[in-house]
């Protein structure tokens, strides 16, 4: 594993690795360097880890470009298009390296869940936000028709509707009754 502590190649640029021996390499024909051993040339300085037991041999090329470059190569790489009759969506990348382009593929779809939650998430915010609205629209409603009830209550001193409406009508009933017999007395 090649860790690089500083890049002074910002366009991107190819190691050449000439491993000698289980213990130490050559990088684009400079050294020999032994593994953790921190070195500097044109591109930058770096050091190379030995992740795996054993005896290394022959001749590997290391590759490092910038991010963009290599988001825009993938992008560019990458094909989406929807599945007929259905909402789901086809990824492919086509790739030399089949890790590389599953990997890939892998983030987008984590990406693509996260925009997702993140997506349904605003909308229920958003319903919610409506709803709270809504709610104290109406409670100020329900309030303003309140203080009209209570205010008519008072000022009309109908506390009991009922049964002063029954009241009133039995009053109502006996004043009937007294004028049909005072209409027969007279």
């Amino acid at each position: 594993m090649i860790e690089a502590f500083k890049i002074k190649d910002s366009s991107g640029f190819d190691l050449k690795v000439d491993f000698l021996s289980s213990k130490s390499f050559k990088i684009n024909g400079d050294g020999p360097f032994a593994f953790g051993q921190v070195f500097e040339n044109q591109y930058g300085v770096f050091r190379l880890r030995q992740n795996t037991e054993g005896a290394i041999t022959g001749q590997f090329k290391v590759t490092w470009r910038p991010t963009s470059s290599v988001a825009s190569a993938l992008a560019s790489a990458l094909v989406v298009a929807p599945k007929q009759g259905a909402g789901i969506l086809n990824l492919l990348l086509e790739s030399n390296n089949p890790q590389l382009a599953a990997d890939v593929i892998n983030s987008i779809m984590d990406q693509y869940q996260k925009a997702t939650v993140e997506d349904k998430n605003a909308k229920t915010q958003a319903q919610l936000t409506f709803i709270d609205d809504r709610l104290d629209t109406v409670s100020r409603q329900v309030d303003s028709i309140n203080n009209v009830y209570v205010s008519f209550v008072k000022q009309n001193s109908a506390y009991d509707v009922q049964t002063q409406s029954g009241q009133y009508l039995n009053q109502i009933e006996e004043g009937t009754k007294n004028r049909a017999v005072q209409q027969d007395i007279l």
